[in-house]
């Protein structure tokens, strides 16, 4: 009985065919298809343009959704923005990356640190009562956070 790939498998499978040579195979891409790093892998180095296929995998996990929006869409991935403001590392990037830390406020209400640097580089001053409130329900959800501490010490945020 034939083993069956496995993603990383498939994807230098597809990576090591000349690529005038290539040809898209189903069962590769089903195979690629249900791990999200290398659906991301296989749309930045093989396709080299989006996958709408493999889009609702990559938007799954965090790294992957954050390295697709940046190296393959090359901007906001709304689709996506709720994984990645879930997790600290990849949402700093997001917001260095896409926003220049200069978020959209329907963007940084998904995070306190999306809030911060909203008061801090849009608004230079306090959130709008919504948005701070947000901030506090934040504070007491992560109370030893650096830039919610900062936010409610500095003066002018109050």
């Amino acid at each position: 009985m034939k083993k069956q790939m496995t993603p990383d498998e498939a994807y230098w499978k597809a990576l090591s065919l000349p690529r005038k040579t290539f040809r898209r195979t189903r069962e590769i891409e089903d195979i690629i298809l249900t791990d999200p790093i290398f659906a991301y892998y296989y749309a930045c180095d093989i396709l080299r343009d989006r996958w709408k296929k493999a889009e609702h995998i990559i938007a799954t996990d965090p790294e992957s959704a954050f390295c697709y929006a940046k190296d393959v869409i090359e901007g906001r991935w709304i689709e996506a923005e709720d994984v990645i403001a879930n997790s600290n590392q990849h949402n700093q990037m997001y917001l260095l990356d896409m926003f220049d830390n200069d978020p959209p406020s329907d963007y940084a209400s998904k995070s306190s640190l999306g809030l911060y640097f909203y008061a801090k580089n849009v608004l230079k001053g306090r959130l709008p009562t919504e948005l701070h409130n947000k901030m506090l329900c934040f504070a007491i959800i992560e109370p030893d956070t650096k830039h919610i501490k900062t936010y409610f010490k500095s003066k002018k945020y109050q």
